[in-house]
């Protein structure tokens, strides 16, 4: 028996296996919650900007790290809309010295940092609040000694520095400021074609020999080559020729990578062509021919302007995940149906249901 398979010898016994938490207990995201998403992390190009007569490059950033002890938060309001904005400690400090030169007492009190910084970037600032229609204040600069969580970060870069920023700001004004990113970085308008393109949601996949296919019956469990992160990561496949990963939120997920050609990623094996064992294509139907089982959660099909606008933390539709069952795809054909299973510190497929002909 080939050794991915869980069950072992002629009696073919099984470990025990349970299922895994099903994705009905992930958070969900609103409607408007994820339009701001998608306006905030879109596929453009960077952003270059001026900002304290310094040149940088801006680029949103999906999962940032900020290393603890390094963040300043400011406390804003754009109209009547509140936010906040989290800055690396250096780059903070740099414009407050420059704001307030030859200070010699300690740090200034957060609402005075706050003004000292909106005075200094008063023309930045003006700017801003002419592309949002709102006034901007500036209520306190506070140092952290670890940034919370927040939705929205971008990254600043000059030269060899890089800079992350991290904000906070409700469904409506990231938005706004997602559409002031694209009106800045001059990207082509995407595709206006409702064209649909196939998208399919993989759990995970593995190669068998024919004859190790052949061989499965309702109850064995097939373990995985999977990218997964638990149970609850899913590769998002366009059209077969692109992949993302994502994470179910709800009846949403969230991509954490940004859409790659899939011959160029580590799954790129999937869609090659199976070889003999030795190396050459074979097509004599012997039973160690390899055969690549995709695990296949669900498909559907997105608009093609909907697909050519995905990065790094977007939001796609997903439909219902709530059961951890997967269909099983053998060269674009479903041969079967199985269900989602830990083994042990690992993670596998247990047949369910498979063709007589498979």
């Amino acid at each position: 028996m080939h050794q991915r398979l869980a069950a072992l010898g002629k009696t073919r016994e099984r470990p025990a296996a349970e299922p895994t938490v099903s994705a009905a207990q992930l958070r969900a995201i609103t409607p408007a919650d994820a339009a701001a998403f998608n306006a905030f992390y879109r596929h453009r190009p960077p952003v270059k900007i001026r900002l304290a007569g310094e040149a940088f490059a801006l680029s949103v950033l999906w999962q940032p790290v900020m290393d603890q002890g390094t963040a300043t938060a400011i406390d804003f309001k754009v109209g009547a809309a509140t936010g906040r904005l989290c800055l690396t400690h250096a780059l903070f400090k740099g414009w407050l010295a420059r704001a307030n030169p030859g200070a010699t007492a300690g740090p200034p009190a957060p609402g005075h940092a706050a003004l000292l910084l909106e005075s200094f970037l008063r023309q930045e600032i003006a700017w801003l609040e002419r592309q949002l229609d709102g006034t901007i204040e500036l209520i306190a600069a506070t140092p952290l000694d670890r940034a919370a969580e927040m939705p929205f970060a971008f990254v600043l870069r000059s030269g060899q520095a890089e800079n992350i920023c991290l904000l906070q700001a409700d469904a409506a004004l990231a938005a706004r400021i997602g559409r002031l990113l694209d009106d800045a970085s001059g990207r082509p308008a995407a595709h206006r074609l409702e064209l649909p393109l196939p998208v399919s949601l993989w759990w995970g996949a593995t190669s068998l020999s024919l004859g190790e296919l052949r061989s499965l019956q309702p109850g064995d469990v097939i373990m995985t080559d999977g990218w997964t992160r638990g149970a609850q990561t899913v590769l998002v496949v366009l059209a077969e020729r692109r992949a993302a990963l994502a994470e179910p939120i709800g009846q949403s997920g969230r991509l954490v990578s940004a859409p790659t050609p899939l011959s160029k990623t580590r799954w790129g094996w999937i869609m090659e062509e199976p070889q003999s064992a030795n190396g050459q294509p074979d097509d004599t139907g012997l039973e160690d021919l390899p055969v690549t089982v995709v695990f296949e959660l669900a498909r559907m099909t997105m608009p093609l302007r909907e697909v050519s606008r995905l990065a790094a933390g977007s939001i796609v539709p997903l439909p219902e995940l709530s059961e951890p069952a997967v269909d099983l795809v053998a060269n674009g054909r479903r041969i079967g149906r199985g269900e989602i299973v830990k083994v042990g510190d690992g993670m596998g497929v247990r047949i369910v249901r498979i063709s007589a002909d498979a």
